[in-house]
């Protein structure tokens, strides 16, 4: 408050400042990109694509955030599991509260540690672009599912093409 009271900074200003850097310390969504993974756990080590930056202008680099479960198209006993590579592009969520005990079981819980939209409680959502990559969309009316040069087509007639360099 010293430094404060010397740079003749009014106690508002004061308060903006601290509001303002905690708020830069809150995190809820960002992209980032896959460091590592494993498949069978579906965690992963995120590196944040974002710094963070602080009203002083102060930039820091953010770490890299490890065992963050990443999604995967799942619901009703049906799934399907993209493969997922160091380099991919995610979009982290920060979870409202700690996640920690929920993700060993997923049952009720109240999580015993009082941290808010914390980086340790990031989820991956894979499939974030940045608009600098190529869509691999041929139109906007075909459902394509694609795989290295092998592609699937489903038009809305209901004709089903495929294609494979090797059969």
């Amino acid at each position: 408050l010293t430094q404060y009271k010397n740079n003749k900074m009014n106690i508002t200003e004061l308060l903006n400042t601290i509001v303002s850097n905690r708020m830069a310390e809150m995190h809820i969504c960002m992209p980032a990109k896959i460091v590592s993974y494993d498949f069978a756990t579906r965690k992963a080590s995120v590196q944040p694509a974002l710094n963070q930056k602080y009203n002083d202008d102060e930039v820091l680099a953010l770490p890299i955030i490890h065992n963050v479960p990443v999604m995967q198209p799942y619901s009703g006993g049906a799934s399907v599991n993209f493969p997922v590579k160091a380099g991919d592009n995610v979009l982290l969520v920060f979870s409202e509260r700690s996640l920690e005990e929920w993700l060993k079981d997923g049952k009720q819980i109240t999580p015993d540690d009082a941290r808010q939209n914390n980086l340790t409680d990031a989820i991956a959502h894979i499939g974030l672009r940045p608009f600098s990559e190529i869509s691999d969309a041929e139109n906007n009316d075909d459902l394509l599912i694609s795989f290295n040069t092998s592609k699937i087509r489903l038009k809305p007639s209901g004709i089903i093409e495929a294609e494979a360099s090797q059969i």
